[in-house]
């Protein structure tokens, strides 16, 4: 695969070259003879000056081509300014995925999407063995156990273990509230959040604990309730290790250390 880029990329090169090399050709036909052009009734000879002008051009051509052969790379006209590789447009992505067709530029970067495909979760938390295709989801999720919340809100200083999170919060400083509850006319950013909100007033509680059956109208109210018959539990104290089920828990805990 990489011989075959490489004899394209020289195919390209020699393309670029030829083409160059041909509009120089053309243009020797519309050079002006100076002399003759800016004076007609000059006295020097206007053919000795053209094949003057012919024979510095053929030079600048033949120079051009000595450097391509010394040092092959790829036209500069052509390159986007970035130095990445990946910018190079032309440069096609050899790293076909077998399941959807989709192709990459590496072959690590075709190794983490076919996870998708297989299910493969190699990377595992130390702390509850939960398990993740990709180490930045699993660096993410282990900030629940450590408690750090490196996104911070330049507005009020609020800060979250993820970018998206904080983003969502930004909409309270920087947008307006189009989605207005038609029971108490409270105002949210988001849809989900009137949603959520709208359960208080209709007593929609769509979420089942498969254990009990207690209902719950947040996935995440369900979650914290389920950890009493797993057992489960995520938030580890730093200084300590002691652990607990709920973040709340934890920061009383912690106050104790402090």
């Amino acid at each position: 695969m990489e011989q075959v880029l490489i004899t394209k990329t020289r195919l390209y090169q020699g393309n670029v070259l030829k083409n160059r090399m041909q509009t120089k050709k053309e243009d020797l036909h519309d050079l002006p003879n100076q002399c003759g052009d800016v004076n007609p009734h000059c006295d020097i000879n206007n053919e000795n000056n053209q094949t003057r002008i012919v024979q510095k051009r053929t030079n600048s051509i033949n120079k051009h081509i000595r450097c391509q052969r010394l040092n092959p790379i790829i036209d500069p006209m052509i390159i986007n300014s970035s130095k990445n590789p990946r910018s190079l447009n032309f440069f096609p992505k050899p790293y076909r995925c077998t399941q959807c067709e989709k192709c990459f530029n590496t072959k690590s970067d075709l190794d983490r999407h076919v996870r998708i495909h297989t299910g493969e979760k190699p990377n595992k938390c130390i702390h509850c063995g939960k398990c993740f295709s990709k180490t930045t989801s699993l660096n993410t999720h282990q900030r629940v156990h450590t408690g750090e919340k490196p996104n911070k809100c330049t507005q009020c200083q609020k800060c979250f273990r993820t970018t998206s999170n904080l983003n969502k919060h930004l909409r309270i400083h920087i947008e307006e509230k189009p989605n207005k509850c038609i029971h108490c006319g409270k105002c949210f950013s988001m849809i989900s959040h009137l949603n959520t909100h709208q359960r208080v007033h209709t007593g929609e509680k769509p979420y089942r604990c498969i254990h009990c059956g207690n209902c719950f109208s947040q996935s995440s109210n369900l979650n914290k309730h389920l950890r009493i018959h797993t057992g489960e539990k995520p938030y580890k104290c730093i200084h300590c290790g002691k652990c607990f089920s709920q973040t709340s828990s934890l920061n009383t805990h912690q106050r104790v250390h402090t």
